[in-house]
Formats: structure tokens, C-alpha cells, sequence
């Protein structure tokens, strides 16, 4: 029996990572993924981290969210070819984020502040780009195009723009006043 990750639902864009774009109304499994530690759905994408530090990506790739270089959907999961040593992801609509063993931070997809703090202005990030700045990084969450970066010395960060933030809140700052609150904040990265 398979004892991996399963799904189930619509599949217009290949979401369920079945390999196919058939809708499915019972939970079937999701190939290669057994060993996932960690994953993150949108509506129509997936993200998933493995044991060994891999992420894989299947689904819509319209912003390029699947962090593979293109804008083509992929039925099925695949690494993002390069990239590892991970050991925290989140997702937000059609962007991915990465903590890697290190405690830096890295994004792909969709770029909704522009420009990105250490990303430049591209629209699209095709591929992971680490986002400067970020560092000792232990936690993340994200919502809505905001990331909160929860460091190893208790210091919140946030990264937003000014339609969430307000006049002057384009990039990444500090949040004032939250650190001794934030040990629940996001998942944690162990060390």
C-alpha cells in the first residue's frame, strides 16, 4: 500500500500531480512523493519538500510558481533542478517560499511587491532567488503577499507592500513590538 501523499478533486491544471487532468472524486496517490515531510496547496499548484531537502512542484505554472525556469504546467511532481538543502517551504496563491539549512530565504513565482527586496523587478522569479536581507531565518509565514520571517535572535521581519502596509512599507522592515509573541509564528526549522 502506498503510504505517501494523496488527492483528490478538481485537476484542470494537473494539480493532483496524478499525471493526468482528470478530475477525481476519490483520494488517489500522488507519485513520486513518498518521503514528503512538509507540503503547501494552492488552488491550482502544489509544493512539496522531501526528507533529503528537495522541493517539488506540479500544477498551474502561469507564474511561474513551479520554480522550473518555464511557464508550463506539469501534471506531475518534479524537483526544482538545483535547488535543495531546504527545510521549510510555504506558498501563497502563485508564489513559493524556501528557508534553506542555512536560514536564508528564498522565493519563485509570482513577484506581487515590485521590485522584490533582493529579487530585482522582474514580474516572474523563473527559478529560486534568495531574497537579501533575510538571514538566520527560523520560521516563516506567509498570507495575502505578506512573508513574516521569524530570526534565530527573536526579531519579526516582515515583506510587504503598501497596499498592505501603507504609505512607506514597500519592502522589508521590522515589526515592532512582536518579538517576544513570535515563537508561534509559521513552522519552525529545527537548530
Amino acid at each position: 500500500m502506498f503510504s505517501g501523499l494523496w488527492s483528490w478533486g478538481g485537476n484542470r491544471y494537473g494539480q493532483l500531480g496524478d499525471g493526468t487532468r482528470v478530475d477525481r472524486d476519490l483520494p488517489i496517490p500522488i507519485f513520486p512523493l513518498s518521503g514528503a515531510t512538509a507540503i503547501c496547496t494552492e488552488y491550482n499548484w502544489g509544493c512539496a519538500l522531501k526528507a533529503d531537502g528537495t522541493v517539488w512542484t506540479w500544477g498551474q505554472n502561469m507564474f511561474s510558481q513551479l520554480g522550473d525556469g518555464t511557464q508550463n504546467d506539469r501534471h506531475m511532481p518534479a524537483p526544482i533542478a538545483g535547488f535543495g538543502d531546504v527545510r521549510l517551504i510555504a506558498t501563497d496563491s502563485s508564489t513559493g517560499y524556501a528557508v534553506k539549512s542555512d536560514g536564508t530565504v528564498w522565493t519563485w513565482g509570482s513577484n506581487p511587491v515590485v521590485p522584490h527586496v533582493g529579487v530585482g523587478p522582474d514580474i516572474y522569479n523563473y527559478r529560486p532567488r534568495r531574497i537579501d536581507g533575510l538571514s538566520k531565518v527560523r520560521a516563516i509565514s506567509v498570507q495575502s503577499d505578506v512573508l513574516f520571517a521569524l530570526r534565530s535572535d527573536g526579531s519579526v521581519w516582515a515583506w510587504g507592500n503598501e497596499r498592505t502596509w501603507g504609505p512607506g512599507y514597500n519592502g522589508l522592515f521590522t515589526v515592532e513590538g512582536v518579538a517576544d509573541d513570535a515563537a508561534g509564528v509559521g513552522a519552525s526549522v529545527p537548530g
